[in-house]
């Protein structure tokens, strides 16, 4: 059960000693610039790879083996979620590459970390 309280999220794990992060720390993370530079590098490479490939945005999905709605919510850059490492991997398959070869570009190398 979680309890809002002064703009952060008190839960019940914190007396079995979990914490869980404050609702003030998640909605800077999700909306830190870093974080949207890196999605943005992510969207560049998904996208390159789609056009490489002739495959549409719902194409690549259906291929992928994913609803083109979950593609589709990656890729609009008003959205700030990262996609997880199965959906990446998912892409992967498709495109014929692994991880390491995914992520290996100069933008996703090159976006900030801090």
């Amino acid at each position: 059960m979680k309890i809002y309280k002064n703009d952060s999220i008190q839960d019940n794990d914190k007396q079995h000693g979990k914490n869980a992060p404050s609702a003030e720390f998640a909605k800077d993370f999700s909306q830190s610039d870093d974080i949207v530079t890196f999605k943005q590098s992510i969207i560049n490479r998904i996208t390159h790879l789609s056009n490489q490939s002739g495959l549409t945005i719902s194409r690549l999905a259906i291929k992928s083996g994913m609803p083109p709605a979950t593609l589709y919510d990656i890729v609009q850059t008003k959205n700030t979620k990262l996609p997880n490492l199965l959906t990446v991997k998912r892409l992967c398959e498709t495109f014929n590459i692994t991880l390491s070869q995914f992520f290996d570009t100069e933008e996703i190398n090159n976006s900030p970390t801090d």
